[in-house]
């Protein structure tokens, strides 16, 4: 079976959830700069994701894409990947006994329409870390490619109080809203198709069921995740790094 979807990213994760809603995909690496504003996480990630959606729509006519991008607002900063393991540690002793944001920008759409663009919010609680139990998460998981530097699906549990809203957002990629989609474009697999009917060259197949869409998960601090939807940005091509302003 031939991928009507790419997924625009080079994520593990992300081809990880899209995988288990029943959905054959290509996945793509789009080859753009991205942006970064200190203290706007929000306008950050979306304005990724749709510069990730428009290199996939201009390169290929007529397909599906699914584009993302994740950050963590903490006190009023835009928190991205770490560089080097001490920022890791950086990052992880920031978060230490407090709650920040996770941001999940998601730009879904089939050239050459524009994209549907939808952000979700989840809140992540740490309880407190020791250095020593600091050192052990990045020694151990070695999370440079996440935002915030930890990965809820690998040891999470290790770091946090609890959570609230979409676990899968918290991952970077909410299955809630994207299953949504998949629904309405026609893209999910009949429940015959197995991994032997798909091509094997760069192709992912679902091999679970289709699952429904669960509503938000709540942790025992309460309160739900949050959805908000918007136009595409307008942008220029260049890699920008925008200050906070005091």
């Amino acid at each position: 079976m031939k991928a009507k979807l790419i997924l625009a990213s080079a994520s593990a994760r992300r081809s990880k959830i899209l995988a288990t809603l029943g959905v054959v995909f290509e996945v793509i690496i789009p080859q753009v700069e991205e942006v970064i504003y200190a203290c706007d996480a929000r306008r950050t990630a979306w304005e990724n994701a749709a510069r990730k959606s428009a290199w996939c729509r201009t390169r290929y006519p007529d397909r599906h894409s699914l584009a993302a991008d994740t950050l963590i607002e903490f006190e009023g900063r835009c928190i991205g990947k770490a560089r080097t393991p001490e920022e890791a540690m950086t990052f992880l002793q920031m978060f230490s006994g407090a709650t920040h944001r996770v941001f999940t920008a998601v730009a879904m759409t089939k050239a050459p329409a524009e994209p549907e663009l939808i952000l979700v919010e989840s809140a992540v609680r740490f309880r407190k870390l020791s250095k020593e139990e600091i050192r052990a998460y990045v020694a151990g998981v070695n999370p440079m490619d996440r935002a915030g530097a930890y990965d809820i699906d690998e040891k999470g549990e290790t770091l946090m109080d609890g959570y609230t809203g979409s676990r899968t957002n918290i991952m970077g990629l909410p299955a809630e809203v994207v299953l949504v989609w998949l629904k309405k474009e026609g893209l999910l697999c009949p429940p015959d198709v197995t991994p032997a009917n798909a091509d094997s060259s760069a192709i992912a197949l679902a091999t679970a069921k289709h699952p429904t869409s669960n509503p938000p998960t709540r942790s025992r601090f309460g309160g739900t995740g949050a959805e908000l939807r918007m136009k595409s940005p307008v942008f220029s091509g260049k890699k920008h790094a925008f200050r906070c302003k005091h």
